[in-house]
């Protein structure tokens, strides 16, 4: 289940933690997450046996993670155990099977929060293994919404049937996706494809094949200064910008980290068919493979691009280092003679 735990400003440290647990017969004694208070000693510590922990995020004074229990688990699952100062609530998913259900859903909670500082995140879980979307899924302003497979390690597909973006999210909001598949989606006369963000985006094991737009980002762009915008352990397969940069991302004025991901045969008529950046924060770590993409990063004069865990012995791999640099940053190389 997800839990969302609220405590008194300053009671803990803001923790970036990515955990997996691919194992059913994890050690359910072991501290995986903990938040502590230099100052005052408070702690806040979370045991499991295994799942998947979506966010961990102490910006507005709260801590909330979501765990995913597989029946053949050892021992009793999970155990939170937190200081006398924080309160602990449980949040019910919405079982969906229908794009109308998705949008339902968040258009619900929507009218319920008038008056409510801090809403609680929405969660989404769908079964069906494949849903059409027909008209964006709109994710408004300061809402938090979790869309995830309800069965543990499935994986469903949102298939924008080359006429729609799939999920657009406004200025802080925050969207959580894991195991998505994001195909066909289209962003006509316009940038991103799959995915719009204005606020925060985090996909964990996620697949953006076959999107395209009209402009840059043909699978997903970010704008508007989103922070902490994480993409990890996807795979960005034959995405397109028709007219613009960033074949698979494009960023303007964002962060965002890309982390374990796989990049196949991306393509834009532009620069940067992986990532583009423009006046954003761009991290990448080494740990990703790259194979017939046109020339891989591009980040402007004002961008900030940095790359993670770099080792001389990467894992990355860029199919046509001859023609095109692997990595353009700030002034744009030409391409080689013949």
């Amino acid at each position: 289940g997800c839990w969302r735990i609220n405590a008194p400003e300053g009671n803990y440290l803001a923790l970036d933690i990515d955990i997996d647990f691919p194992e059913a017969t994890q050690d359910c004694t072991r501290d995986y997450i903990e938040g502590i208070n230099e100052e005052s000693g408070n702690s806040l510590t979370g045991k499991l046996c295994s799942g998947e922990m979506l966010r961990f995020d102490t910006e507005t004074n709260s801590i909330m993670f979501d765990v995913r229990i597989h029946p053949q688990s050892f021992g009793p699952g999970f155990n939170i155990a937190y200081s006398a100062r924080a309160e602990s609530s449980r949040i019910t998913p919405t079982i969906c099977d229908t794009e109308d259900c998705i949008k339902s859903s968040i258009s619900t909670h929507r009218r319920g929060l008038e008056g409510e500082e801090e809403p609680a995140p929405i969660i989404i879980e769908l079964d069906q293994d494949h849903i059409e979307v027909t008209s964006p899924i709109l994710v408004d302003e300061g809402l938090t919404v979790i869309i995830r497979p309800k069965a543990p390690r499935a994986r469903v597909v949102l298939d924008g049937m080359k006429q729609v973006v799939i999920l657009v999210g406004a200025p802080k909001s925050h969207i959580i996706v894991s195991n998505i598949h994001f195909s066909h989606g289209y962003g006509e006369l316009a940038h991103g494809g799959a995915v719009i963000s204005g606020g925060k985006f985090d996909a964990t094991k996620c697949d953006f094949t076959d999107n395209f737009s009209d402009k840059g980002g043909g699978a997903v762009y970010l704008a508007n200064g989103s922070k902490g915008s994480r993409i990890s352990k996807s795979r960005f397969h034959r995405n397109t910008a028709l007219d613009g940069d960033g074949g698979a991302v494009f960023i303007e004025g964002s962060q965002l980290t890309l982390s374990s991901n796989s990049y196949t045969n991306n393509q834009c008529s532009g620069k940067g068919s992986v990532a583009f950046a423009l006046t954003g924060e761009l991290a990448i770590d080494s740990d990703s493979s790259y194979q017939g993409n046109d020339g891989q990063v591009f980040a402007t004069k004002g961008s900030t691009f940095n790359i993670l865990s770099y080792t001389k012995e990467t894992t990355a791999k860029y199919s046509r280092p001859k023609d095109l640099p692997s990595i353009f940053c700030h002034i744009p190389r030409k391409r080689r003679p013949s």
